[in-house]
């Protein structure tokens, strides 16, 4: 009668609670926040947890890939840039093989205001994508403003989301932010692992 009350139809016995006593005080515990053990019919030494933890195994990757999640923006190379005030542009994220070895530059940025200066029109040795994303949640494919781009000796007048993508060897900018309703995010990435210095300059 005794033993058809429990759930598993066993009846436990101190060593049950022994080993689980052990368990939860050593190494392989260290994070647990919730258990629920029991002793199996099947195996009667084999313990079912329920955890709202994290393994060690788990803690040790987080704090080993810790170092590739980057939040800084790029320090400041050159004292002779200008760049627009903080209202107007906040400079994001910023990756490249001298932040992490092997890595390939990835630049961000928001814009919300239209903006004075602008990198001057450069080229490089590497394959360019440029993004422009409209910060409008009810219509994010609408830039919501204007983003003039030279492209060679080619305007262009930007109104939509859009990836932009600039090959090898092809002259870019200057870049403007003509009007800006909403929070523009823009971003850049290339194959490269080297910052590239491209100077600024103001808006005519």
């Amino acid at each position: 009668m005794v033993k058809d009350g429990p759930p598993l139809e066993v009846m436990g016995v101190p060593d049950d609670v022994a080993r689980v006593v052990i368990w939860l005080c050593s190494d392989e515990a260290s994070f647990v926040n919730g258990n629920r053990a029991s002793r199996r019919r099947w195996a009667r030494h084999s313990l079912d947890v329920t955890l709202r933890s994290t393994k060690r195994s788990d803690r040790d990757e987080r704090v080993q890939y810790a170092k590739f999640i980057i939040t800084e923006p790029l320090a400041e190379e050159r004292t002779d840039t200008k760049k627009d005030p903080p209202d107007v542009h906040s400079a994001m994220a910023y990756l490249d093989g001298n932040i992490i070895k092997g890595a390939f530059y990835v630049e961000t940025h928001w814009f919300h205001k239209p903006t004075r200066f602008s990198p001057k029109q450069h080229t490089h040795d590497f394959d360019e994508v440029l993004a422009f994303m409209g910060g409008d949640p009810e219509s994010p494919l609408e830039l919501n403003g204007e983003v003039e781009l030279w492209i060679e000796d080619e305007r262009h007048m930007l109104t939509k989301s859009c990836l932009v993508y600039i090959p090898a060897g092809t002259r870019h900018c200057p870049m403007h932010i003509r009007r800006a309703d909403r929070p523009i995010f823009h971003f850049s990435t290339g194959m490269t692992d080297k910052a590239y210095e491209r100077g600024s300059e103001t808006d005519s």
